[in-house]
């Protein structure tokens, strides 16, 4: 599905772990979901985006996200801090690997990957492909898990736990999908 923004303006990040982070903008025109709204489970990746309900916090954000996306929200800054992808650093096969399996093709690693975190949740992140002026959408990590990340609480990483723990839960968020296409 692809929904058509009408002056809208990617800001990303640049200069990310520097003390003068700074942000160019990049415009674009369309924002697809490229039927990539929806869970997958990936076990021998470890890597889960099933949420535990329609009923938790997670859900109510990421319904929040997507409905503003669908419904043609042109200020995508205001929901995601922007990254883009290095396709050069130490984690980059397995996020490709996960894209990969969940797109069902071999993504382009000279394509350029935006990491599009959420500001409401960072731990929900969209991985989004750019062509041309399309973003489209390859991944949704709701759990941070595509990359492993330190606890901050706690100085650890843990993404087995994570994996392990989530791997129980069971709603697909493809539901959202459906949800949003019952209200057109």
């Amino acid at each position: 599905m692809k929904n058509i923004q009408e002056n809208n303006i990617l800001q990303k990040r640049i200069n990310r772990f520097e003390t003068n982070t700074t942000f160019i903008e990049e415009p674009f025109e369309v924002f697809d979901f490229n039927e990539n709204l929806k869970s997958n489970k990936i076990e021998e990746l470890e890597f889960t985006n099933y949420l535990s309900s329609n009923q938790c916090n997670k859900y109510f954000i990421l319904l929040e996200i997507c409905k503003k996306l669908y419904e043609n929200y042109n200020n995508i800054n205001k929901l995601f801090i922007t990254d883009e992808f290095d396709s050069h650093r130490y984690h980059a096969k397995r996020v490709y690997d996960i894209m990969n399996m969940v797109n069902n093709k071999e993504i382009d690693k000279k394509t350029t990957i935006y990491k599009l975190k959420s500001k409401t949740d960072p731990e929900i992140q969209f991985y989004v492909a750019r062509e041309e002026n399309i973003l489209k959408l390859q991944l949704i990590d709701v759990y941070h898990i595509v990359i492993e990340a330190e606890n901050k609480k706690n100085g650890k990483t843990d993404r087995v736990g994570i994996y392990t723990a989530r791997s129980k839960c069971g709603f697909d968020i493809k539901e959202i999908q459906e949800k949003l296409e019952s209200q057109n």
